[in-house]
């Protein structure tokens, strides 16, 4: 009875755990963006990331909702949030039925306003158009896309708890034999 009692209590540990824990999900964007001088390196591309409870079709989720997010253009321009900010304005970010990005306006800038003569900045839309705002106060403009959602890797707490709860089974089980 008592062996029962606790595998019962570490399944129900074990469950918890995989149910209360939220995964971030990550919609990523390239582009063709080539860099230009004094540019170089790979193109415009980067990644938003949220919790996975807001994930449903035709979601709109807000920039503030972002737990992560990064944007580089080359090697001279690398955007997130130690030295960036989402323009006011510029916060849309909607997904389709089928969880793909229908509506995106995303502008950020470490001035956090998106416009040509506050550079760099970039905007990125959803069916792909990029445009960065460069020191000549002109726009770079290209295709792009967005692809997602994936899962990256699952958060440290939720595998040392789904950890502890299956080696207390064992340990129950080890015990009852």
């Amino acid at each position: 009875m008592k062996f029962a009692r606790q595998t019962l209590a570490v399944a129900a540990l074990a469950a918890a755990s995989f149910a209360t824990i939220a995964a971030p999900v990550r919609y990523t964007f390239t582009s063709d963006l080539a860099p230009v001088s004094p540019n170089s390196g790979s193109n415009f591309g980067g990644y938003v990331e949220f919790d996975d409870s807001l994930l449903a079709a035709n979601a709109v989720i807000a920039v503030s909702s972002f737990s992560d997010w990064a944007f580089s253009w080359g090697t001279n321009f690398s955007y997130g949030p130690s030295n960036s900010t989402f323009a006011t304005g510029f916060t849309i970010f909607q997904l389709g039925a089928s969880l793909e990005v229908t509506v995106a306006d995303l502008c950020f800038s470490p001035s956090g306003v998106c416009d040509t003569a506050n550079h760099p900045a970039a905007r990125i839309g959803a069916h792909g158009v990029a445009a960065t705002y460069n020191a000549s106060g002109s726009q770079d403009v290209a295709a792009g896309s967005w692809s997602g959602p994936s899962n990256p890797l699952p958060e440290p707490g939720s595998l040392a708890l789904a950890g502890l709860a299956l080696a207390g089974l064992a340990f129950g089980r080890r015990r009852h034999g």
